[in-house]
């Protein structure tokens, strides 16, 4: 992992956490706990299960806001140039789907490395917010 790109990442992701427009997670200005303990859970389950499975589970919609956390990682992977997507992409896993048909072990590893920096800055972007009880 490299810092510098932590650091961007950071500054997009707090960026997209206040703007609060496309990714509900301040309610009165504070981050609901439970999204404290998906990004939490997020680097384990993509080394345990792997980039696809791990995007698919928390692509999933849920009550739980788990889709927020990958849909906050898309924004700064955006933001930052990480990824582009295309028109036809309707989000990261479809996306992700796209760019490793060709099963190349360094597509995977790239990507991988991308989510476990984005979970970072995910991580200690919503440190700087207070959190709600």
């Amino acid at each position: 992992m490299n810092k510098l790109k932590i650091d961007e990442m950071i500054i997009a992701a707090m960026k997209n956490i206040e703007s609060n427009k496309n990714i509900k997670m301040l309610e009165n200005g504070k981050i609901k706990s439970h999204y404290y303990g998906h990004v939490a859970a997020f680097g384990p389950s993509l080394i345990q299960t792997g980039l696809l499975q791990c995007i698919a589970f928390y692509s999933k919609k849920d009550e739980t806001g788990r889709r927020n956390i990958l849909k906050l990682m898309e924004k700064i992977l955006e933001d930052t140039g990480r990824i582009n997507k295309k028109p036809d992409e309707k989000d990261l896993f479809h996306h992700l789907r796209n760019q490793l048909k060709d099963n190349s072990y360094e597509s995977r590893k790239r990507f991988t490395s991308y989510m476990m920096e984005a979970c970072t800055a995910c991580k200690l972007a919503l440190r700087t917010f207070p959190k709600a009880d």
